[in-house]
């Protein structure tokens, strides 16, 4: 247990090994947003045309 607790620690102090996943994190939020968006656009679409 203690080996799986130590790298964590040592993965979690790797400043690049953070970004990317903080940066994977952003991607995967965005890409979420986009199609609550496109989703949104879509249904007012169809709203209008009916």
């Amino acid at each position: 247990m203690s080996c799986i607790l130590l790298l964590y620690f040592h993965v979690f102090s790797n400043p690049v090994f953070v970004f990317l996943v903080y940066k994977w994190k952003i991607v995967e939020l965005q890409k979420e947003f986009f199609e609550r968006r496109k989703l949104e656009v879509a249904s007012l679409g169809i709203a209008k045309l009916n």
